[in-house]
C-alpha cells in the first residue's frame, strides 16, 4: 500500500478551491439560518443526474455523522435537469452555460415562508461540488474514508445569510492516474473489494469529487478497466468522473485489452496492420460512446516502448519537414524589420522552432542518442529564455 498511499498524499497536497465560510456551529447573528432541528428531508428532482442523487445520499450520511440526523431544509437542483432549478429562474440564468459552477444561497421553499438552503449547479458536477462543499463546511473531510479523517459531532449548524460560490475551475480537467498498481493498489483492492472493480473505484471517485476533481486514468499495468468489471465505466459516468487512458493506450483501449487479443489483432504497427488496428480502436470507441471520456489519440510502441527504429522513412521525412520549416523561419526573421521581429518570434518563430526541437528530441530518444538530446535541450533552454526574459524588453518575464 505504501506507493498507493504516497500517490494519494501527493494528491492531498494539491490546493482545492472552496467557497467562503458559510457554516458555523454557533449562531453568530440573528439572520443566520438554522440547518438542524428540522424534519425536512433534502429535496431534489428525480429527473436530476444520477451523480447528484449519489451525492445527496452522501450528504445525508454526512449530516447524520455530524448531527445525528439526516434531515435538513436543503434544496438541490441542476440547471436544465431539475424542476427545483426552474423555480429559481434568476439564479439559474446566472449559471447557464457555466462549467462546473455552483451557487449556495439562503432562500425560502417556493410557495412558503420556510427558510431553506439552496444548492444549484450549472451542470452535473457543479451541483455535486456544491453538495460536497456543504459536507466539507459542516466538518466532513474529503478524506473521511480514505484516510480515516475524524468527524466532529455538533448539536447545531447555522448558515450565514448570503450567496456563496467558488466560481468556475481554472483548470478544466483535474485528476490522477493509478500507475503501476501492483503490488500496493492491486493487493489492497483484492483484500478490501474482491478485485480491482467498481466497488474500489467508487471510493476513489467519491474522494476525487469531494476534492473537486473530475478526471481519472485507471490502473492499467495488469488491468483492463472496461473489461475487468463492466460496471466500472458505468459507475464512473454515473458519479460524474471523466475517464481517460494513459499516454500509450489509444481510443479507450487498455494495453492489456490488446495483449489479450494479440493474435487476433495482429502487429501493433499501423504501417503494416492498419485495418485490424482500426477495427480494434473502433470497437473501443463504440463500447464507451455513451460515457464522458477524453480520448488518447497517439500510438506509442507495444507496451510503451519506442515505435520503430528511428530510421523509418516516415520519421526521416518528418524530420526534413521540420527542418525545412525552421530554415524558412530563420530566413524570414532576417528579412523582417526590427520592429516586427518580436511579433514574428511570438506568433511564428518560437512555435515552429520549439516544436521542431521537441520532435527531434523524441526522435533522438528513439535511437538512444543522448548526446544530441542534451544539445537539443540546451538549445531549447536558450529559446525559452529568450521568450520569457528577453523578448519585447522582458514583457513576458514572470
Amino acid at each position: 500500500m505504501r506507493k498507493f498511499i504516497t500517490t494519494l498524499l501527493a494528491f492531498a497536497c494539491l490546493p482545492t478551491f472552496s467557497a467562503d465560510r458559510f457554516v458555523t456551529f454557533h449562531k453568530m447573528d440573528s439572520t443566520a439560518m438554522v440547518l438542524t432541528q428540522s424534519t425536512d428531508t433534502i429535496a431534489y428532482d428525480a429527473n436530476d443526474w444520477e451523480g447528484v442523487k449519489i451525492a445527496v445520499r452522501s450528504l445525508r450520511q454526512d449530516l447524520t455523522a455530524v448531527t445525528g440526523s439526516s434531515c435538513a431544509p436543503v434544496l438541490v437542483g441542476t440547471v436544465g435537469k431539475s424542476s427545483i432549478a426552474r423555480q429559481y429562474p434568476r439564479l439559474a440564468k446566472t449559471l447557464k452555460g457555466k462549467w462546473e459552477k455552483y451557487i449556495i444561497t439562503t432562500t425560502t421553499v417556493p410557495g412558503t415562508n420556510r427558510p431553506a438552503l439552496l444548492i444549484l449547479g450549472s451542470d452535473k458536477r457543479g451541483t455535486i461540488y456544491g453538495i460536497y462543499e456543504l459536507s466539507r463546511q459542516i466538518g466532513v473531510s474529503p478524506w473521511y474514508w480514505m484516510a480515516d479523517a475524524p468527524i466532529a459531532r455538533h448539536d447545531s449548524l447555522y448558515i450565514s445569510k448570503g450567496t456563496f460560490t467558488d466560481g468556475e475551475p481554472k483548470v478544466k480537467y483535474r485528476g490522477i492516474f493509478i500507475n503501476d498498481e501492483w503490488p500496493s493498489f492491486g493487493t489492497w483492492c483484492n483484500k478490501q473489494f474482491g478485485g480491482v472493480n467498481h466497488k474500489a473505484y467508487s471510493r476513489i471517485f467519491e474522494l476525487l469529487l469531494r476534492l473537486k476533481a473530475n478526471y481519472f486514468w485507471p490502473a492499467m499495468w495488469a488491468s483492463r478497466f472496461n473489461e475487468d468489471d463492466p460496471l466500472s465505466p458505468k459507475v464512473a459516468d454515473d458519479m460524474g468522473i471523466v475517464m481517460g487512458t494513459s499516454h500509450h493506450e489509444p481510443m479507450m483501449r487498455a494495453h492489456k485489452e490488446y495483449t489479450m487479443r494479440r493474435d487476433e489483432v495482429g502487429p501493433w504497427d499501423y504501417a503494416v496492420n492498419p485495418d485490424r488496428l482500426d477495427k480494434f480502436f473502433t470497437d473501443g470507441l463504440q463500447r464507451n460512446k455513451n460515457y464522458e471520456n477524453i480520448i488518447t489519440i497517439g500510438m506509442r510502441g507495444d507496451g510503451d516502448v519506442a515505435m520503430g527504429t528511428g530510421n523509418d522513412a516516415e520519421m526521416m521525412k518528418m524530420n526534413q519537414q521540420w527542418q525545412s520549416l525552421v530554415l524558412r523561419c530563420e530566413l524570414l526573421n532576417k528579412k523582417l524589420p526590427a520592429e516586427m521581429q518580436d511579433a514574428f518570434f511570438q506568433l511564428a518563430y518560437y512555435p515552429a522552432v520549439a516544436s521542431a526541437g521537441v520532435a527531434t528530441i523524441y526522435n533522438s530518444a528513439t535511437i538512444g542518442d543522448s548526446l544530441n538530446i542534451e544539445h537539443l535541450m540546451d538549445l531549447d533552454r536558450i529559446l525559452t529564455d529568450q521568450y520569457n526574459n528577453t523578448l519585447a524588453g522582458g514583457k513576458w518575464q514572470g
